[in-house]
């Protein structure tokens, strides 16, 4: 399973900054958008962690 992480810009009245986490595997390729919030934060940077020990 292979996965990227990045910040991706949400344009409307908000302008919330969210991640997008692109995820592929041997049964086809995922895009998860992933709001701003702390619990979001934290996974994305166990995400940012795990990639750069693989």
């Amino acid at each position: 399973m292979r996965f990227r992480v990045e910040d991706v810009q949400e344009t409307g009245r908000t302008m919330l900054l969210r991640h997008k986490v692109e995820v592929e595997d041997p049964d086809g390729r995922y895009e998860v958008l992933l709001d701003s919030g702390s619990r979001s934060q934290r996974l994305v940077s166990l995400l940012k962690r795990t990639r750069r020990e693989i």
